[in-house]
């Protein structure tokens, strides 16, 4: 019998094998999708496939708690030459090398949404780019730290927290049902990062950095995801569970939200223009501890004047005189953490307490700054009476690299003023 010949038959097998693997390739990401649901939430994974990166619009995603800003707000002094005032401040900037030979330019190439100088309470120089305007809203990032730090020292000075040596399981003790070693993490190891708690940075969606910026449930991830990884108070490693943590705390011990928290002791208090809000894991939720305080510059910079008179306001005592030393000033004794090498800078040598970043110079000086994702700053210059705000869309230059721009600013119109005087 003569054989058949089906002219279609010869490339079944080929076919076959690529519906095979096209299948594969499509079926492996959606089952994986699947198991990260499942294991995380459907919210948080889109959160981390659609919104990508951290950025300057987050603000406007996340649902947010609002703060309310005070009844008689504070007005900042214009000098009586605005333009020789900004014109100083331009050319103080140009000293540094990164600038160059435009400010302006240089602050449009960095990626500065806003940039505003302030010296004994005058606004020597405000700038706004990028379509950013005075009354625009910047998002914080870890700038919000600072603030939370803040939260802390009143919270000891009301007596609603004992002391920074007390036990993190003093106030979340559902710690201890998966690690007793726990009860060795004290307030002050996740003020000043040295909590020994395991931190990956990975991008992935089950890296740390993503989890604690968009997952939507951060109490329970604060409570069931943090893992000891080495004695507390060893290691500075920047750990984004400890302002989670200490969230918890302020809550449980304040019996109020931390944005109402924040709106009755801080904001509400400094002579703020502008409302406020902090953005939350899900709606009616949690505050995003970490970052996500969303204001207008020109208010970020009240947090600035706050801790340049010692945490006084207007004569009334806002934030514990001690406690403030102890957070900006180097000369204050207090945690001495290994650093990584690139905290020696030219400039001085960085340290980090309380979350606050301070410079100690070579000459005996030093100045602290909030510090936030993308370059965002409220940088102050203690001997100058000088505060620096900058918010950015992105660095531009690295954090360190804003350092060294802002001390040199700051010395160049020091030099100014006695010149002129």
């Amino acid at each position: 019998m003569a054989r058949s010949i089906h002219l279609a038959h010869p490339v079944r097998g080929p076919v076959r094998l690529g519906l095979v693997i096209l299948a594969f390739v499509v079926l492996i990401p959606l089952v994986g999708l699947a198991v990260l649901s499942a294991v995380f939430s459907p919210g948080y994974l889109f959160r981390w496939a659609v919104w990508q990166d951290a950025d300057v619009g987050d603000y406007a995603r996340f649902p947010a708690r609002p703060v309310e800003q005070a009844d008689e707000p504070f007005t900042l002094e214009v000098p009586n030459d605005p333009a020789a005032a900004a014109a100083s401040v331009r050319s103080a900037l140009e000293a540094s090398a990164p600038v160059g030979t435009d400010a302006e330019a240089f602050l449009e190439r960095t990626g500065t949404q806003a940039f505003i100088v302030i010296r004994d309470d005058t606004v020597l120089y405000e700038g706004y780019f990028g379509g950013f305007q005075r009354d625009s809203t910047a998002t914080s990032f870890s700038v919000a730290k600072s603030y939370v730090s803040a939260l802390i020292g009143i919270a000891i000075q009301e007596g609603a927290i004992r002391s920074v040596d007390d036990p993190i399981t003093d106030y979340v003790p559902e710690l201890l049902e998966r690690d007793e070693r726990f009860a060795d993490i004290r307030i002050g190891n996740l003020l000043d990062m040295t909590s020994g708690l395991r931190y990956e940075e990975t991008g992935l969606p089950w890296g740390d950095d993503a989890l604690t910026y968009y997952f939507d449930d951060l109490r329970a991830l604060a409570v069931e995801r943090t893992e000891i990884v080495e004695p507390p108070g060893e290691r500075w490693h920047y750990v984004n569970y400890n302002p989670l943590l200490l969230g918890l705390v302020l809550e449980r011990t304040t019996d109020t939200s931390v944005s109402d928290y924040l709106g009755s002791r801080i904001w509400s208090r400094i002579g703020t223009e502008f409302p406020a809000s902090w953005s939350l894991d899900h709606e009616g939720g949690f505050e995003k501890m970490e970052s996500g305080i969303n204001a207008r510059p020109i208010d970020f910079a009240k947090l600035g004047t706050l801790y340049l008179q010692d945490g006084s306001w207007d004569g009334e005592r806002i934030v514990p005189e001690d406690w403030v030393a102890a957070s900006v000033d180097p000369s204050v004794d207090g945690a001495a953490p290994v650093y990584p090498d690139s905290f020696h800078q030219p400039y001085g040598t960085i340290s980090h307490q309380r979350y606050w970043w301070r410079i100690a110079r070579p000459d005996g000086r030093y100045a602290f700054t909030a510090l936030g994702n993308h370059g965002q700053l409220v940088f102050v210059v203690p001997d100058e009476d000088l505060i620096v705000v900058r918010n950015g869309r992105e660095y531009g230059i690295s954090s360190f690299e804003w350092f060294g721009v802002l001390l040199t600013m700051a010395d160049e119109l020091s030099d100014t003023e006695d010149a002129d005087a």
